[in-house]
């Protein structure tokens, strides 16, 4: 397997069960895993609890929250480009605490054979204007490096929500 760095944005107020289960279990499928922990004014905060629940997986890097000016910044633009300068994979993922498999080990194959024919793959989102979206999205690293970066919503742009830019820019890349 090519090496893989999932990056996930936390909301520090939610706790997912499930996911910390997955991570427990699969973490090792991973070069490295990211958290940022995200704020978003809503007590009562998990982070401490999470890191703690998670402290035996050693591949998991913590991050809080980057500053951010709200109003005028996206704030998960801002968690995913600070969790990359933590990553440096071939690959690098997304899978929101939020996204099931009834079957984590099937999943996880499927991951690997469309690594070796893929530049970028994921849970398509249709919409008006259709992107690969966040709750579960991969990428190539070297193809990450040639698009915006741009993680934001954009508005003008019917339906479209966070990462469906970076498919965009990926389509008019080839």
């Amino acid at each position: 397997m090519d090496k893989l760095d999932l990056l996930i944005t936390w909301h520090k107020s939610c706790d997912y069960p499930l996911a910390r289960l997955f991570l427990m279990k699969y973490h090792g499928f991973f070069n490295r895993v990211i958290i940022h922990f995200s704020e978003h004014n809503r007590q009562p905060y998990f982070d401490h609890f999470i890191h703690s629940s998670l402290s035996s997986c050693k591949n998991i890097t913590f991050l809080d929250q980057v500053e951010i000016d709200w109003g005028k910044e996206d704030w998960r633009n801002k968690s995913t480009n600070e969790m990359l300068n933590y990553s440096n994979s071939e690959w690098v993922a997304s899978i929101e605490q939020d996204w099931f498999s009834s079957d984590w080990d099937k999943l996880l194959n499927l991951i690997n054979d469309n690594m070796k024919s893929s530049d970028m793959f994921g849970w398509m989102s249709k919409t008006a204007n259709s992107y690969i979206h966040p709750s579960f999205w991969f990428i190539k690293r070297e193809l990450l490096e040639k698009t915006s970066r741009d993680f934001s919503p954009h508005s003008e742009i019917v339906g479209s929500d966070h990462f469906a830019q970076i498919t965009y820019d990926a389509k008019a890349l080839g």
